[in-house]
Parts: C-alpha cells; sequence; structure tokens
C-alpha cells in the first residue's frame, strides 16, 4: 500500500450497515484528512445469494444499496484513493456462480467489480484471500484463518495463527493483543470492529459485536 494515512472500514454488510456508525467513522477519517479509504471486506453482504437459510432477498436492491453507499464514500473523499479486500461474503458471488452457473465464472461481465463500476468509481479491487501489507503490518480480512474468535478475542487468535504483528476484520469485534518473545520484541495484533447492525436477525441477542474502524498511517521515507 501506499505511504500515508489510511481510513480502514470493515463489515459493513450493506444494506444492513448502521448508517450512525458508517457516519462516525467517515468523520473521524476527515477530520484527520487520511490519504485514502481502506475497505476491509464484507462490505457487500450477498445476503441474497447465501447459502445460509433466511427470509427471501433481493439481489438488485443489494447491489443498489452497495452503488448508493460507495458513491456517498466518493463524494466525502473526492480525491483519495480507495482500495477494496473481498472478504468471504464478496466471495459468496463467485461461489454462487460455481453452483448454480459454472459457464459465467470467467465471464468479466459478472464479476463484482464489473457490476459495481470499480473502474469508474477509481476503486482499485484486490484479488480474494490477498495479504495487503501496510508497510510491515499484514492486513486480512480474517476469513483467511480459521477459528480466530475462539482463543479469548479474534487478536489473541489472529497472534497465534499469524505468529507476527497484523490486523483483521471478520470478528465484528475490536480487540488488541501483545506478547513479547524471547529477544523482547514487542509485537502486537488487532482485530477491527463492523459498522453495521449489531443484531442481525440471525444472531438478535447476546452478539459481542461492536463498531469499530481504524486509522493506518504508512511513514514516509
Amino acid at each position: 500500500m501506499p505511504a500515508g494515512k489510511w481510513l480502514v472500514l470493515a463489515d459493513l454488510h450493506v444494506p444492513f450497515h448502521e448508517p450512525m456508525a458508517v457516519n462516525a467513522a467517515v468523520e473521524y477519517g476527515k477530520s484527520h484528512k487520511v490519504d485514502g479509504v481502506f475497505l476491509l471486506g464484507d462490505f457487500q453482504d450477498c445476503a441474497s445469494i447465501g447459502i445460509w437459510h433466511q427470509r427471501k432477498r433481493d439481489w438488485m436492491s443489494e447491489v443498489e444499496a452497495t452503488i448508493d453507499m460507495l458513491d456517498w464514500l466518493r463524494s466525502q473523499f473526492p480525491k483519495e484513493k480507495f482500495v477494496y479486500k473481498p472478504g468471504n461474503h464478496e466471495y459468496r458471488l463467485p461461489r454462487y456462480y460455481v453452483s448454480n452457473a459454472p459457464e459465467l465464472i470467467e465471464s468479466p461481465l459478472t464479476a463484482m467489480e464489473t457490476h459495481l463500476d470499480f473502474d469508474g468509481r477509481d476503486i482499485e479491487f484486490l484479488d480474494y484471500n490477498k495479504v495487503v501489507r501496510f508497510g510491515k503490518l499484514p492486513v486480512i480480512h480474517g476469513h483467511e484463518i480459521k477459528h480466530l474468535e475462539s482463543a479469548v478475542n479474534p487478536a489473541r487468535g489472529l497472534y497465534l495463527k499469524a505468529k507476527s504483528f497484523a490486523l483483521c476484520a471478520h470478528c465484528h469485534r475490536t480487540s488488541m493483543h501483545t506478547e513479547r518473545d524471547i529477544n523482547g520484541k514487542i509485537m502486537t495484533t488487532w482485530s477491527v470492529g463492523c459498522l453495521c447492525d449489531l443484531n442481525p436477525d440471525y444472531f438478535p441477542l447476546c452478539s459481542n459485536a461492536n463498531w469499530g474502524f481504524a486509522i493506518i498511517e504508512i511513514e514516509r521515507h
């Protein structure tokens, strides 16, 4: 990633985003004059093509809501760089094609970056499961490593799996974990909270989710 200050927004799950939380994150990013916005996965929920049993969803309504949110974010950061790393919910689209229309899986016309027109919105869309490095800091969505949330908190789970300082999202919880190795090197891992409904219909009670976002600054040399 290029040097500069980045606003990291994760797990909006549009159209199930929380406008108050999204607006607070955006206002914070604007007040800190970020150089770019990094969308760290699960921006669009893709509920209507998911495998989980739930009430009927409308795919085109989801797409329209996602486009509206992207356009609003671009209006708030008209000159800043946008980078979009897909998460497990975006992966529902190619998985849907594999299961239901395999002849479309290789077509660029059916790709998410096409129907959301990332080129027209000047958004760089990264490959699935890609590790992104902010300077020396590895950043993933979190679904790439299983069972992060089972180790006390997501940040500790990330440390135990990655054996490195790192940052993730996915678990919808903010957390931080720090350890020092035998040589005295300090390593910290972080998990970023979500910006969506904290009590969705599939998990209406006792959710440990909380809203959150991050600012990462890559030093210029």
